[in-house]
């Protein structure tokens, strides 16, 4: 992310994806995942992007990322389906903040798409993000962009 041309920052993601195994505990690999996807996305490298993920399972970030791979397409059926997979994991997991990143991703489906915003999401995020104060803070840009809003923390 702090390499100088989009080519050299994939030649950096690429190698950190290859020496760190997909169940690396720290969080490089996953974010090398983010960051290589994102741009990817931005190059319109659609199936190079579906290509970070096509050899493991996915958990509930990494299905986010992969949801946002196809938000970017305006496949709008796919992304809400990883959507909803990474609300499910996250929810089985019992993983507060990946909850609430999932329904904020699924109410800015909503809100792309030019539908009411989806009561669940919406009371889910209303009630449980008071929970995690710094997370309110941190998402507050999107908060706002969906019209949302929570008590300062």
């Amino acid at each position: 992310m702090f390499e100088e041309t989009p080519s050299a920052a994939e030649k950096r993601y690429r190698k950190v994806l290859a020496i760190l195994p997909a169940n690396q505990d720290w969080w490089e690999y996953e974010r090398a995942q983010a960051h290589l996807s994102d741009l990817l996305i931005k190059q319109s490298r659609w199936k190079d992007a579906l290509d970070i993920f096509s050899n493991e399972p996915l958990n509930a970030t990494q299905q986010l990322l992969v949801g946002n791979i196809w938000k970017a397409q305006k496949n709008w059926p796919k992304a809400e389906a990883h959507g909803l997979e990474s609300f499910k994991q996250a929810s089985l997991n019992g993983h507060l903040p990946n909850e609430l990143e999932a329904a904020i991703y699924l109410l800015q489906l909503d809100k792309q798409q030019a539908r009411p915003l989806n009561t669940y999401y919406r009371q889910f995020v209303v009630k449980e993000a008071g929970h995690i104060p710094h997370w309110i803070k941190f998402h507050s840009s999107q908060l706002e962009e969906i019209g949302l809003e929570l008590p300062s923390p």
